[in-house]
């Protein structure tokens, strides 16, 4: 089931980019929509602090999405956008009753549960950046949007 790409947070930040655009202003904005559809209960504010944070930009992205490993920043990042959901605890706790309620759009049915049971057998704690490649191995690739 796994298709190797970066957790639910590869999709927030798929998200987050087409409604904020990066934190680099040479990048430029993407157009906004997909965020509210993969991630309606987070906010704009919990993203762009997810984005000052950790300075992850476009470029980042472009790279993880052409199937380059993400980086330390797309990893941080997406560590920041899982605790702003609630799917994971300060103490690096997976939540799986949050990361259904804060699936994107996709993700349903066989492959939900798929995702939520491999989840749930991480036995350690994501208590690092790095920490989030453990999750990776658990959600399939999001579709890819209009270029």
């Amino acid at each position: 089931m796994s298709q190797n790409i970066f957790s639910l947070c590869l999709v927030l930040l798929l998200g987050v980019e087409l409604v904020l655009g990066s934190a680099s202003e040479e990048d430029g904005p993407l157009p906004p929509g997909m965020f509210k559809i993969l991630y309606p209960k987070l906010t704009k504010e919990q993203a762009k602090k997810c984005i000052d944070e950790t300075g992850v930009s476009r470029t980042d992205f472009e790279s993880s999405r052409s199937g380059n490993e993400p980086n330390s920043k797309e990893l941080c990042f997406a560590r920041c956008m899982v605790l702003a959901s609630g799917a994971l605890t300060k103490d690096g706790e997976i939540v799986p009753d949050q990361i259904k309620e804060n699936a994107p759009k996709f993700l349903v049915g066989n492959a939900l549960d798929d995702a939520v049971t491999c989840l749930e057998a991480i036995q350690d704690k994501i208590v690092t950046c790095e920490d989030m490649k453990k999750m990776k191995k658990c959600i399939p690739k999001p579709p890819r949007r209009p270029e």
